[in-house]
Order: C-alpha cells, then structure tokens, then sequence
C-alpha cells in the first residue's frame, strides 16, 4: 500500500506489539470502596496508623543502638549488633499487620528449607515487598540512597546493614556493585544477612516482569528467587501511577489484604550463566515469569524516567527499541513525550484537525488526508506517540528512513492535484519550495526535469506519470527524492515547532 509507511511500522507498531504498560495503575471506585473507604477511614485506619507508627518507632530505637559505631559496610556486624537490629524484622511484620496482611500464604519449595544463598531476589511491586522480605529472612535490601535520609526508616536500614545506592551516580552504582560482591563471595560471606535486590530496579503493576539488571547475577553466585502476588478485588497495592501515600491509605482501608508468596528453588548458575551475567538474569526471569505467569518486556530503568515525567502518553512501548530505532536519547524522548502530552487530546491522541493545523494544510484536500495517513500506520483517525516520533525523525534523522517510506512520502508530496498522479509542474513547484536548487546543480535538475519530460511523454498520462512510475524515477534520480524530502522536513519541522509553542489545540486558543 503505497499510502501508509512500510518501514517504519517497526517503529509505530512498537505500541501495539507490546501492549502492556507496567507503569499503568488504576483505582477502582465501586460503591463498596467509598463506603470502606468512609467507615473504614474513619473508625479503623487511625488505629492502624497509629499501630504501624508505633512499630517503626520501637524497631527505629533498637536500630540507633544498634549503629552506634557500626563498622564499615564490609565488616558485618556482631551477634550483639544482630540480636538488637532482630527487633527490626517484627517490626516489619508489624507494619504489613497495620496494612491489613494478617494471613500470609508462603509456599516453600526449597529442598532444604534452612539453606539461603547470599543473594534473595524478587519481583517489585510495593514497598510490601521489602517488608515481608525483611521479615522472613532478615534481608539487607540494595535501597536507594535517598531513603536513608528518611527518620526511622533510614535508621532501620543502617541497623540492616542496607547498601545504598544513589541511581544517577556512577561512582555509587559501581560501589554497590562492588559491595554486593564482597559480601556474596568474599570470606565473610556467611556473616552477612542475604541480600535482598529487586532486579528490576523499579515498581512496576505487577502485571509484567520488566528488564532485570544485572547487578544481582554479576557475581555469579546462586540466588533465591522469591515470587510476590497480592490478590485484589478493588486496591492494588502498586504504588505506580498513584503514590504510596494514597496506597497506603486504601490498604488500611480494606478490611483485610492478601499476599501469596512463593520461595522458589536455589537457581544456580551454568559455567556460561556465570560468564553472562545478562543471560543469568533473563533465564532467572524467564523462571519466575512463568511461575508468576505474566509475560516479561524490555522495559526498563529508562522507561521508569518516563512514567515520573507525568507525561499522560500511555507507556505501551519500549524505551529501548525507540533509542534503537530513532538514535535520540532519554532525555530528548522524555522532551517530546511532554511536548505530546501537552498537545494531544485526552486520550494521548493527536486528531486530524490538529495535525492540519499544525502542518497548515487544508484538511479537506485528498492529499492532506493522504499525507496524515501515512503516518497514521493504526489507521484509526489519530497520531499516537509513536507515529508523532516517526513524524520526528524525519526531522532529527532522516537518514534512518528507509528508501521505501522516503519514495512513498515523496509520491504524496509531488501529487498535488490528489489524483495519483505526479504532474511536471507539481515537482517543479516542490523543487522550488524546498529550497534545493543551487547554482551548483542547476544543470542537473534541469537534466532530471528534461528526462521526466520525456518520461511524461512517452506514458499514457498528460504532464505527468502514476507513483509506481514516479517511484522507479524517484530511485535513478535522488536528487528530486532529496527535494521533495526537504520539503516534507521543513513541514514536519514547522508543525514540531508549533506543538510546542501551543501546548493546546489552536481551535481552543482561538475560542479564548
């Protein structure tokens, strides 16, 4: 079909090939929830909080003791420091008893149920995850660093003998590594409270496993995976898309909340496991994925950028396969992602009005419509993100447009009377608008317009030729698929420029 991309579908097809956004959580509001939320809130959650309160403080008062001059992070502690830091894993089943968790069904499939490596992994969906996990084994979890900013908690976590770890310092994420394998392989070893990492790096819905780094597989040492689900009706304990404060509360709020956890069997790695540390954690992951039975996408640390820049653009693609296929970076994806959100419609959309005019181009023209489909690869009437960033590269990097799409585009461009066919005077006038002729190569295009002439004369169309004609001239002669391109990046440039000038639809600014 000459009339869509043929190419780029390995771009805007991304969000439909990967349908599922692991940031993406929503809040059930039955009538049931108000009314738990209501009576609930009012009569028992202050209980709870207070109870919960009141656990992190005495665990928080065991933990001071317990730091004061605590050795470096690689000298593990005493049994005197380990007996008052105890006090911090009934803290933490405390605290899951104030969210509700009063029953919590652990599935032990251990042959040796006493025996844990060094390193525990999980799945990470809530901050519930940490707790539980602290509590059964007494884990030192890989925490953000910021937390030990935090009262209480970030006096709990030195008594743990947490690693901390500041996610945009390099010189912090190599120490942690470092010291994740000092302890899990160093003489000390068997010292040490097991490791606690969420591979993932990230919280996500629960409803996919993400890209797991590989900071917990570098060693090369076993690890215990450790699978977490929280069967829900109305609240989902996943605090992304709606915050741990709200969370929390809604937890609280429930009369009672549930979690299955599923301890894995010892995963020990192959010789070539060791030698890969990317290949140990996918075939971990594929482990617990199926297992958990979700499927598994390449989301990851970057795409978590994305989902706290707020942007509305649902998250059903993957950052890296865009960075593969466009060369921008995070950053300028999370630029234009905001750019997007600001300008589409509710629904993260940009409709066919907007697009006309922001490119100012009559909509009722066939060739307007023409235009908008061949970016529009779902063909549903809109420009979701992806097809909007197909339109941008063309502007940042037309040289990652195949041949195929840049002849179709051009095809569309030269066809002004929106018949089919590509008139003499319609390239003329793309030559001219683009700018492209020079002194230098006067003589060439007026070679290349001589020879389409004759092209024109010789077929059965007067002053012009059909696009499968057109196309085959388009590849002999680059010079007129570089004007009508030019043309076509100038357009797209102006249009990228006014959506970010008017971050809401011109037709409402004109109302105001």
């Amino acid at each position: 079909n000459i009339h869509r991309f043929s190419a780029m579908p390995r771009l805007a097809d991304i969000s439909q090939h990967n349908a599922h956004d692991p940031f993406k959580n929503k809040i059930s509001w039955s009538p049931l929830q108000i009314f738990k939320v209501v009576v609930m809130g009012t009569l028992v959650m202050p209980i709870r909080f207070l109870f919960g309160l009141l656990c992190l403080v005495i665990a928080a008062m065991f933990a001071v003791i317990a730091a004061i001059k605590a050795p470096p992070a690689t000298v593990p502690f005493g049994p005197i420091r380990r007996w008052l830091a105890f006090p911090i894993q009934l803290g933490a089943r405390g605290i899951l008893l104030a969210h509700g968790y009063w029953w919590i069904s652990v599935d032990d499939r251990r042959t040796d149920k006493d025996q844990v490596p060094p390193i525990v992994i999980s799945n990470h969906t809530t901050w519930m995850d940490a707790l539980f996990l602290v509590w059964y084994f007494g884990a030192a979890p890989v925490a953000k660093s910021s937390l030990r900013k935090i009262p209480l908690i970030g006096s709990c976590g030195v008594a743990m003998q947490t690693i901390w770890v500041a996610r945009d310092s390099h010189d912090s994420r190599h120490q942690a590594k470092d010291l994740i394998e000092k302890r899990s392989m160093g003489k000390n070893t068997g010292k040490f409270p097991p490791i606690l990492i969420f591979p993932e790096g990230a919280n996500t819905n629960g409803e996919v496993l993400i890209t797991f780094k590989q900071g917990a597989f570098s060693p090369g040492q076993a690890v215990l995976p450790v699978t977490l689900q929280y069967p829900h009706k109305h609240c989902s304990p996943s605090v992304v898309g709606v915050g741990a404060a709200k969370t929390n509360t809604l937890l609280m709020c429930e009369f009672c909340n549930y979690m299955k956890v599923t301890i894995l069997p010892i995963y020990n790695p192959s010789p070539k496991e060791k030698d890969d540390p990317m290949l140990y954690a996918d075939n971990v992951r594929t482990v617990m994925a199926k297992h958990l039975k979700v499927p598994v996408t390449r989301h990851s640390y970057d795409d978590v950028f994305l989902e706290k820049a707020k942007t509305r653009v649902p998250q059903d693609f993957e950052m890296e396969e865009i960075k593969k296929l466009t060369g921008l970076t995070s950053e300028e994806i999370g630029k234009l992602m905001k750019q997007f959100g600001q300008t589409a419609s509710k629904s993260a959309q940009i409709p066919y009005q907007l697009f006309c005019d922001a490119m100012d181009m009559d909509p009722k023209r066939v060739r307007t419509k023409r235009i908008f489909e061949f970016f529009d690869v779902n063909d549903n009437g809109y420009l979701n993100f992806v097809e909007f960033l197909s339109g941008f590269v063309m502007v940042a990097n037309p040289e990652r447009i195949e041949q195929a799409d840049r002849i179709r585009l051009a095809c569309h461009i030269c066809d002004y009377n929106s018949d089919g066919i590509i008139s003499l005077s319609g390239v003329r006038d793309v030559i001219n608008r683009s700018h492209v002729l020079k002194v230098e190569n006067t003589a060439e295009i007026q070679q290349v317009l001589d020879l389409l002439t004759s092209l024109c004369n010789a077929g059965d169309q007067e002053d012009g030729v059909d696009y499968e004609a057109f196309a085959g001239f388009l590849k002999q002669h680059p010079i007129l698929l570089d004007a009508a391109m030019l043309l076509a990046r100038q357009r797209l440039a102006v249009a990228v420029k006014t959506l970010r000038e008017h971050p809401q639809p011109p037709t409402k600014m004109k109302k105001k």
